[in-house]
C-alpha cells in the first residue's frame, strides 16, 4: 500500500470546497424548522401555517404566563433550542440574519 500526499497547490480553491449540506439556500430555514418539528412532535408544534412561530406542544395552558423569544436564523434557527419545559413557551423565527416579523411574535404570544 502506497500513501500519496497532495501538495497544497493541488487542492481545490476555497470556492469549490463543500462547507455544509443545503438543498437550496432559500429553503434552508423552512427545511430546518420542518426537520425539528418532525423530530420532536411531542415537544413542539407550529403556531401558524407558515411555521415561523413555534410553541411548546402543551402551549395554551390557562393560568400560566408564557415567555416568547426569537431572532434571525443566522447559521441555524438557534432560538428553537430555547423552547421547552422550564424555558421559553414560544419562539418567532426570522430568515437568515434578519429578525422575525412582529406578526409571528404576536402569534406566539397568543398561543402560549
Amino acid at each position: 500500500m502506497t500513501t500519496t500526499f497532495t501538495s497544497v497547490a493541488c487542492l481545490p480553491d476555497k470556492e469549490n470546497v463543500l462547507r455544509k449540506i443545503i438543498n437550496a439556500p432559500q429553503d434552508f430555514v423552512d427545511e430546518t424548522i420542518d426537520g425539528i418539528l418532525l423530530a420532536h412532535p411531542d415537544q413542539l408544534r407550529a403556531a401558524d401555517a407558515d411555521r415561523r412561530a413555534i410553541v411548546r406542544a402543551d402551549a395554551g395552558t390557562s393560568g400560566r404566563v408564557g415567555i416568547v423569544t426569537g431572532g434571525g436564523s443566522g447559521h441555524l434557527p438557534l432560538f428553537l433550542g430555547y423552547v421547552g419545559r422550564g424555558l421559553a413557551s414560544g419562539v418567532a423565527v426570522g430568515n437568515v440574519f434578519s429578525s422575525p416579523p412582529r406578526a409571528d411574535s404576536r402569534c406566539d404570544a397568543r398561543e402560549r
